[in-house]
């Protein structure tokens, strides 16, 4: 009876690490929308199984407000920003994990070529000074993602901070490293 039981508890923590992943799509990723209030007791009920670390986030040497890290392991997966002015709701999801994919199948580790033949890319901007080894590039249409790319230092010194440059002319063998997700501000 004990070992039963023991087994039971040991697959049922061990479910939770082998949760489907998450679909990012323009208005929410996986359970959570641009409705959803940031607690912990929130995240905590949407998101089981994960770790979750709380952490006051600065802008400008002010507090600015809460960031939310969710892991499965030590590396954080998703993290979730509590909007600035409303500190209840989100303003800002950044992903880590490259399980985390859009409908369109683009994830991190997805090719730049990838993005093109899609065709959801808009404008893409050198990153300003704290982010200048990036290249950062809106979806089309508002869907409010974005996607990050490394630039190399030849490429760094080619383009001011800010500077917008065209996807075409972006090497092909570019490589996602970082999407952002803005949830829309009034859904329906």
């Amino acid at each position: 009876m004990r070992i039963f039981l023991l087994t039971s508890i040991y697959f049922l923590v061990g479910s939770a690490f082998a949760a489907e992943p998450l679909i990012l799509t323009e208005t929410s990723l996986g359970p959570i929308s641009g409705k959803t209030r940031v607690t912990t007791a929130n995240l905590k009920k949407y998101f089981v199984g994960y770790k979750i670390q709380r952490e006051t986030f600065f802008i400008d040497g002010d507090a600015s407000g809460e960031s939310f890290k969710l892991s499965l392991g030590d590396d954080p997966i998703i993290e979730i920003n509590a909007n600035t002015t409303d500190k209840s709701y989100i303003y800002s999801v950044i992903i880590h994990d490259p399980k985390i994919k859009t409908p369109g199948g683009i994830h991190i580790g997805s090719k730049l070529d990838d993005l093109i033949a899609l065709k959801v890319l808009n404008t893409c901007t050198r990153g300003p000074e704290e982010t200048q080894h990036e290249v950062k590039c809106d979806a089309k249409n508002g869907s409010n993602i974005g996607y990050s790319f490394l630039i190399s230092a030849e490429e760094e010194a080619l383009t001011e901070p800010g500077a917008v440059i065209r996807v075409a002319i972006q090497p092909k063998r570019r490589i996602v490293t970082g999407i952002t997700w803005h949830p829309p501000r009034k859904l329906k």
